[in-house]
């Protein structure tokens, strides 16, 4: 069977949703996903709907990339920017990743003299440490 090559774009809930690809399930599909965030294992949930789904990509839309590193992250604290980097690069931190996140940069800041000694018990453990293993 000869099948067409269709391209849809946009967010992936859209396309997972939209009545109006409904002839695209039978055809090649490529996609071309605009979501925010990378969308999580997006060509299984486009292969749901559109079994014969051969490609995926994932295109930042254009105000997100717009102006300059410095403008982006002024203002920010370390945790939003290292949180905000792992939602670019794959999905929004877990509890868990900003718990390891938290504990990467107190670890940073000791090391460099910086940070609360009043936080650490007798044994000289610091009480913060509560990250999950």
């Amino acid at each position: 069977m000869v099948r067409e090559l269709t391209q849809l774009s946009g967010d992936l809930d859209d396309l997972l949703a939209d009545p109006a690809h409904d002839a695209a399930e039978d055809h090649y599909v490529a996609a071309v996903l605009t979501d925010r965030a990378r969308p999580v294992d997006a060509m299984r949930r486009l292969q749901e709907r559109f079994p014969y789904a051969v490609h995926v990509q994932w295109e930042r839309p254009a105000s997100e990339s717009e102006g300059s590193y410095r403008e982006k992250v002024r203002g920010r604290t370390d945790l939003e920017i290292a949180s905000s980097f792992l939602a670019d690069v794959r999905s929004e931190a877990s509890a868990r990743e900003t718990g390891w996140f938290e504990q990467a940069l107190r670890d940073g800041d000791r090391g460099r003299g910086i940070g609360d000694e009043s936080r650490r018990d007798d044994s000289g453990r610091d009480e913060r440490a509560d990250v999950p293993a």
